[in-house]
């Protein structure tokens, strides 16, 4: 197969209008390049309803086309934000940290184009520049370049106003509890629905990335639902990982994690316990929660109320709030559609290449042939 042309750029206008993969359509971006649907590809239809909600979004587009038919091969949605640390591998690969991101990203000997990638990603690095940043629904990154976009007034003068977030003072019983992870366990997103699931359903079965937006969406809810129930977030940073059988790894890495948190009395005793229904079937104890994420002495834990968003420095317990994340991290609040698109990527278009290319699938993954497994 002959290797396909890169688009990276945002979408300016479709022909027609309306989103359509029919015959004669054409996708125009501000770089002046076009793409056209192609009507006999499976995910066509799904490609230019990204396309069209990209641009809806001013949100730049990851593309691969046919060098000869300028049909549209491939759909990915890039992240837009700032590199803060590269580590190599004993294999050769780069362990990428981004920003606005939890994940682990990796870029791989094996991309061919690993050189350019790499380059971008250092320079990026180096130079506090943005960047946009394409990886698979599984981190491994397939594209890094700068970013053309101005960051307009965000960054690091944004006026963020106060940064620390004290933990909201209250206790829930047991019960309470294990009623409020039902009420957010039963918002769960399909894998499998698309384009894009009902809103105020949580991508639960997407693990990989976007904890702090689960996080809030989870916070919301509660607070919507029993406004008498006081909601805390549990902030863990170092490097983690999770065994799960949501991913075809069986395992996820992260550079820190959040969720929601509960102060629980039962009697004279009282501790905190854990909602994350992305990796518990239960509220669990912080102490279930801290070695499920393989969580060491070193592993930094914060407690802030449910209005600490995203973390201004993973090191002084500073956070931004939803509002103020825009300006801070240059990011908009799109993350449940990001992590619906890649969970719906993961679910039914992307291909393993260590399982004769066939599809992934939904998950879970406790099948052949990935029979994942945790204690």
């Amino acid at each position: 197969m002959a290797v396909p042309e890169i688009i990276v750029a945002r979408v300016t206008r479709l022909e027609p209008p309306t989103p359509s993969a029919a015959p004669g359509g054409v996708i125009h971006f501000d770089n002046g390049q076009t793409a056209r649907p192609d009507p006999s590809h499976p995910h066509s239809a799904y490609y230019v309803k990204l396309l069209s909600d990209l641009q809806t979004m001013s949100w730049p587009a990851y593309v691969e086309r046919d060098a000869a038919s300028q049909t549209i091969v491939r759909v990915l949605m890039p992240l837009v934000g700032r590199v803060v640390g590269i580590a190599a591998e004993a294999s050769g690969d780069l362990a990428v940290r981004f920003e606005p991101s939890c994940a682990v990203h990796h870029l791989r000997k094996s991309n061919p184009n690993f050189a350019a990638v790499e380059q971008n990603l250092r320079g990026a690095l180096a130079e506090k520049t943005r960047v946009i940043l394409t990886a698979t629904a599984d981190q491994q990154i397939v594209d890094a370049r700068p970013d053309p976009a101005p960051s307009g007034g965000r960054g690091a003068s944004a006026d963020v106003g106060d940064n620390t977030f004290p933990i909201t003072e209250g206790y829930a019983t047991i019960d309470q509890t294990n009623a409020a992870f039902q009420t957010v366990s039963d918002m769960s997103c399909s894998a499998t629905v698309q384009p894009v699931n009902p809103p105020g359903c949580i991508p639960f079965l997407y693990v990989a990335n976007g904890c702090w937006d689960r996080a809030q969406a989870m916070c919301d809810a509660l607070q919507e639902s029993n406004s008498s129930l006081s909601v805390n977030k549990l902030w863990l940073f170092g490097q983690l990982s999770a065994c799960t059988v949501n991913f075809p790894t069986c395992r996820v890495e992260f550079s820190w994690h959040v969720a929601v948190a509960v102060q629980v009395r039962d009697g004279n005793s009282t501790e905190w316990m854990v909602i994350d229904p992305a990796f518990f079937d239960a509220a669990v104890s912080l102490e279930t929660c801290l070695s499920f994420f393989s969580a060491t002495t070193a592993t930094q834990k914060v407690f802030t109320n449910a209005q600490a968003f995203y973390p201004m420095d993973t090191n002084s317990g500073t956070f931004y709030t939803e509002q103020n994340a825009r300006y801070g991290l240059g990011c908009v609040n799109f993350w449940l559609y990001f992590l619906d698109t890649a969970l719906y990527n993961l679910s039914t278009i992307f291909t393993d290449s260590n399982n004769n290319n066939q599809p992934y699938g939904p998950p879970p993954y406790n099948h052949a042939p990935y029979n994942c497994s945790c204690p």
